[in-house]
């Protein structure tokens, strides 16, 4: 992989066979955090292979496609919302007023990548090996961490207010399903988390 390439929006294409999905109410955060943060974009590129479809970032990518559809009055409007300071509401217009004449993205090739490769850095790319540090978070501001889009419902959790009493526990249970092939684990993920239920892969 070299260095970062700035191409049109409409240069990449979403990878339809990626098995992540997104909800409306996430993708909107997503669209709200990118118009506000878009350096974002240019340090977390999205990656595409050989024929310009994309192996991760499809959801930024979305969330794009989302923001080349709206005004410059609809993003100032939204910005005016998200943004107290005046200085940075007035720059982050500009700069979106200026983006929307010519929608971009910054991409990152991987190139000469066997099919293989490619469904396993699309899962490799999702996974979630660490965990937070609740006791070093507890510093931090808990509203601008949900603004950021952390889910802070395990804090709650962890808190006693479960209203179990005082040292009531949070009790789960487990599954370990085993796949002889990546499309059935995608396809069976995918179920689970349409159901409601919390999945990781390892």
């Amino acid at each position: 992989m070299g260095a970062n390439e700035v191409i049109n929006l409409s240069g990449i294409m979403l990878n339809e066979s990626n098995p992540r999905t997104i909800s409306e109410v996430k993708l909107d955060n997503l669209v709200d955090s990118i118009l506000t943060f878009p350096q974002m974009l240019r340090l977390r590129p999205v990656i595409v292979g050989d024929s310009s479809e994309i192996l991760g970032g499809n959801m930024r990518y979305r969330a794009l496609l989302i923001v080349s559809g709206m005004t410059s009055q609809a993003i100032r409007q939204k910005l005016g919302e998200l943004v107290e300071d005046e200085g940075k509401k007035k720059a982050l217009g500009e700069y979106w007023a200026k983006w929307l004449k010519k929608p971009v993205v910054e991409i990152l090739r991987a190139e000469n990548l066997t099919e293989e490769q490619k469904q396993e850095f699309i899962i490799k790319d999702n996974l979630a090996y660490g965990e937070w540090d609740k006791e070093q978070l507890a510093s931090w501001d808990k509203a601008q961490l949900e603004d950021w889009g952390l889910n802070l419902s395990w804090a709650e959790e962890s808190s006693g207010d479960s209203g179990g009493g005082e040292g009531a526990q949070v009790i789960s249970t487990k599954l370990t399903v085993e796949c002889e092939n990546v499309e059935k684990l995608a396809s069976l993920f995918e179920e689970l988390q349409k159901r409601g239920f919390k999945c990781e892969l390892s």
